[in-house]
C-alpha cells in the first residue's frame, strides 16, 4: 500500500510540475486542458519507465526512486511554488462560485451514474482476454515476455501497451489483480473527453456550447457503455481529440504546442494498431497544411513524436509477433475483395444505419452544418477524421474475416474512436462561425 501511496503521489507531483509549465509556454489553455494534458503526459512518461525497468530486470524499489528523483528535480524548477500554488487553489475556489459548475458537476453525477450502470467486473471479452491480460503478464518481471507468442493468439500478442502499462502498475504495486483499478482508469478515461471539449471551447469563449456538449456526453449511454467496457478505445478517441484541439489552438507566433501535438499525435500508435493510421494521415495533413508556414517548425513536432514512436517501434521490432490482420491485409489474395460489390455495399450500409442508431447526434450535426457551412467538409480537421475512417472502410473490404461478423464486433468501436473528434471539430465551426460568443458573453455579463 505504502508503494501505491508513493506512485499516486508521483504522478501528482509530475502533473503538478508539468502543468507548470504548460501555464508558462501556453497561457491560452484553461487550467483544466493544461491539467488533463499533463496527467496524461505524466501516466504515460511513468509506464513507459515501468515498462523499460521490466525490460532491464530492475526491481520495484529501483522503479520507483527513479520516478521519485525526476519529481524532486521538476519541483527545483518550480519559481516561487507558493504562488503557483496559490494560484491553482484560487482558480479551483473561483470555480465554485461559478453558476457553470453546477452544470459541470451534475453532468458528471450523471455521467457517474451512467457508467456504473455499465460497469462490471471484467466487463467483456476483450477486456480481460486481451488489455487486462496483458496487464497482468507486465506484473511478473521475470516471465512477462511470455506474452509475445502466437501460442495464445486469442489474446493478439501483438496490441500496444499503453493502457496495460496503466494497469500493469497499479497492479504491481498493489500486489494483486483487483478489478477497481482498470474500472477507474477507463472512468478517468471517459471523464477527460467531455472535460477537454468543455475547456477548449471555454478558452475560445464558447463555453455554453461547451456546456451543452459536456451534458450530451453525460447523457449518451452508448458513448458510455463503450468507454465503460475497458477497452482502448476511448483512451485512444482520447488521444486523437487531444491531438485535433492542440491543432485547432495552434497559433505561429506561439510554437511550443508543436511538441505536445506530437506526442499526443505519435501516443496512439501506442495505444492501438490503429493510432498508427491516424498518426500517419494526421502527419501527412499537419505537413500539407503547414508546409508554406515559413514559422511551421516541423522539427518541433516529430521531436514530440519521437519518443512514444520509438517505444512503439522497439515493441514492434523486438517483441511483438506480426499482426495477423496486417500481413494478411499486405500479403494476402485480396484481388477478389477488392472486385467484390457486394462488400462494398455491405459495408457502407452497416455503416450508415450503426451510426444512425449509435451516435445519432452526428448524424444531426452532419445536416446542420452542411446546412449553414459547407466548408467545414472541405477542413484539414474533416478531410483528416474522414481518410482515418475511409482507411478502416478499407479493411473491412480486404480483410480475412467474415464480414457479417467483423463489422458487428468492430465498427461501433472504431467509430467511437473518432466521434468525439467529429463533434469537437463540427461544433468549433459553428461556434466560430455563427453568434455563439456573443451569446455566451451576454450570458457571463448577467
Amino acid at each position: 500500500m505504502i508503494n501505491t501511496i508513493l506512485l499516486i503521489l508521483n504522478i501528482i507531483v509530475w502533473s503538478f510540475s508539468l502543468n507548470y509549465f504548460l501555464m508558462r509556454s501556453l497561457p491560452q489553455n484553461t487550467l483544466l486542458f493544461n491539467n488533463i494534458i499533463s496527467f496524461f503526459v505524466s501516466l504515460t512518461g511513468i509506464s513507459t519507465i515501468y515498462l523499460i525497468c521490466l525490460v532491464l530486470s530492475a526491481t520495484v524499489g529501483f522503479y520507483l526512486i527513479i520516478i521519485s528523483v525526476i519529481s524532486i528535480t521538476s519541483l527545483i524548477f518550480i519559481k516561487d511554488i507558493s504562488k503557483y500554488m496559490k494560484s491553482i487553489f484560487s482558480n479551483i475556489k473561483s470555480f465554485f462560485y461559478r453558476r457553470e459548475s453546477v452544470i459541470i458537476l451534475a453532468s458528471i453525477l450523471l455521467m457517474s451514474l451512467v457508467f456504473s450502470l455499465h460497469s462490471a467486473r471484467w466487463v467483456g471479452w476483450d477486456s480481460w482476454a486481451i488489455w487486462n491480460m496483458h496487464a497482468k503478464f507486465l506484473t511478473f518481471s521475470n516471465n512477462w515476455t511470455n506474452l509475445f507468442t502466437n501460442h495464445i493468439e486469442w489474446t493478439h500478442p501483438d496490441y500496444p501497451l499503453m493502457l496495460p502499462s496503466y494497469i500493469a502498475i497499479f497492479w504491481k504495486l498493489l500486489g494483486n489483480f483487483t478489478p477497481i483499478v482498470p474500472s477507474i482508469l477507463a472512468y478517468i478515461v471517459l471523464a477527460a473527453v467531455p472535460l477537454s471539449i468543455y475547456s477548449s471551447l471555454k478558452s475560445k469563449n464558447l463555453e455554453l456550447l461547451g456546456l451543452i456538449l459536456f451534458l450530451i456526453f453525460a447523457l449518451d449511454s452508448k458513448f458510455i457503455y463503450r468507454a465503460a467496457s475497458q477497452y482502448s478505445d476511448t483512451l485512444l478517441s482520447l488521444y486523437i481529440l487531444l491531438t485535433i484541439i492542440l491543432f485547432n489552438q495552434f497559433r505561429t507566433e506561439k510554437q511550443n504546442n508543436l511538441f505536445l501535438i506530437g506526442f499526443f499525435s505519435a501516443s496512439s500508435c501506442w495505444i492501438k494498431n490503429e493510432g498508427g493510421l491516424f498518426f500517419i494521415v494526421f502527419s501527412f495533413y499537419l505537413i500539407l497544411s503547414k508546409y508554406k508556414d515559413q514559422h511551421f517548425s516541423g522539427s518541433k513536432y516529430f521531436i514530440g513524436a519521437l519518443p512514444p514512436l520509438l517505444v512503439t517501434i522497439i515493441f514492434k521490432l523486438v517483441y511483438a509477433p506480426p499482426n495477423a490482420l496486417l500481413s494478411y491485409s499486405l500479403f494476402g489474395n485480396n484481388f477478389e475483395k477488392l472486385l467484390d460489390i457486394k462488400r462494398y455495399t455491405t459495408t457502407i450500409s452497416y455503416f450508415v444505419i450503426t451510426t444512425m442508431n449509435h451516435y445519432p447526434f452526428i448524424i444531426y450535426l452532419s445536416i446542420i452544418i452542411f446546412i449553414l457551412y459547407k466548408k467545414y467538409y472541405l477542413s484539414i480537421d474533416f478531410m483528416g477524421l474522414a481518410t482515418v475512417l475511409l482507411g478502416y472502410y478499407a479493411i473491412f473490404i480486404i480483410s480475412p474475416y467474415d464480414l457479417k461478423w467483423y463489422l458487428e464486433s468492430a465498427y461501433s468501436r472504431l467509430f467511437h474512436q473518432l466521434y468525439p473528434s467529429f463533434v469537437y471539430t463540427m461544433v468549433t465551426t459553428l461556434g466560430n462561425n455563427y453568434s455563439f460568443a456573443r451569446i455566451n458573453t451576454n450570458l457571463q455579463s448577467r
